[in-house]
């Protein structure tokens, strides 16, 4: 099991990273982010910008960033999901809220861009958790996107 400081340590190789702010903390409790996930934000994540990576994935997004791209779109929010980056052609990795420790998922621009649908019918999970995810990312072990992610579930 991933503990939050292998988490901690493997962000911070790549990206200047603190403790997520008093404000994101509080607007996640808002929008349900789960325990697991809220430990992980507090303990640290990208300080600054939207240029952060992990490994091959990514950018990242700071906190507020978050926010806004998740406020974007209010189909996000309704749907529990709060986009943390970008894969690199674009479709968007987001965090679950609904899942009992926040699992990440992508999202294919693809399928969701332009359309009615709810983001939740065209994703996939590819980590059970933001630790799980940090870890897998930093090991190059994730699919590259949404389409790479199906072709492995087979």
């Amino acid at each position: 099991m991933v503990t939050i400081e292998d988490y901690c340590q493997i962000l911070s190789k790549e990206n200047r990273t603190g403790p997520a702010s008093e404000k994101f903390m509080a607007w996640a409790r808002a929008v349900g982010m789960p325990d697991h996930a809220l430990l992980c934000f507090a303990a640290c994540w990208i300080a600054q910008g939207i240029d952060g990576g992990i490994g091959s994935v990514g950018p990242m997004f700071d906190v507020t960033e978050i926010m806004r791209w998740t406020e974007g779109d209010p189909r996000y929010v309704s749907e529990g999901l709060l986009v943390i980056g970008f894969c690199p052609n674009g479709d968007f990795i987001a965090l679950d809220a609904r899942s009992k420790k926040g699992a990440v998922v992508y999202v294919s621009h693809d399928e969701y861009l332009g359309s009615d649908v709810s983001p939740r019918d065209c994703l996939i999970q590819i980590a059970k958790s933001l630790p799980e995810f940090v870890v897998s990312a930093n090991q190059a072990t994730l699919p590259m996107d949404y389409w790479e992610a199906i072709k492995r579930e087979g």
